[in-house]
């Protein structure tokens, strides 16, 4: 995959996301509705500090790392675990970021700053998985590179002749 390694890049919907492959598992939000001076603002995630209150709609990812200050309520994780059946999460608990929530607009207490939060992390382990492939991977790929595009030349004459003999 050659885009892997690329740096994440601006999508339409106001999300930062990974290469495509992994376009349908993980969106960073670029934006973050944090309550300052009794009012409601939008700012980049990175500029919200630990224990600020922040709101998130439903069906937007949580921007950070908090604790939810709502009642119960359910969360899809799906970008974070793989898991299709939203959880449930109850007041006092954690809500990682790049969950979302899926009945309605919830309030969380932040517990991580942005470059903390699992979401992040799981990010940089993404883009760094292609500088921590083993040796022998690399000789594969590079092997497969020239030895894939070589073999489909060599079968072509092949395949011509074997069409254009007379049969018996």
């Amino acid at each position: 995959f050659p885009n892997e390694s690329r740096l994440l890049h601006s999508g339409a919907s106001g999300t930062v996301v990974v290469p495509s492959i992994y376009k349908n598992c993980i969106a960073i939000p670029q934006t973050a509705t944090v309550r300052r001076d009794g009012r409601w603002q939008t700012v980049a995630p990175e500029t919200v500090g630990v224990g600020e209150e922040i709101e998130v709609k439903t069906g937007e990812r949580v921007p950070l790392d908090g604790v939810l200050l709502e009642p119960e309520t359910a969360f899809n994780t799906a970008a974070l675990t793989g898991e299709s059946v939203p959880r449930m999460i109850g007041q006092n608990e954690e809500v990682l970021a790049g969950m979302i929530p899926t009945e309605r607009v919830v309030r969380l207490r932040t517990v991580r700053g942005y470059t903390d939060s699992a979401l992040s992390r799981i990010l940089d382990m993404v883009q760094n998985a292609a500088s921590r492939k083993a040796p022998t991977e690399q000789f594969i790929r590079w092997f497969a590179r020239i030895y894939t595009p070589a073999v489909t030349m060599l079968a072509l004459p092949v395949s011509y002749t074997h069409l254009t003999l007379p049969t018996k």
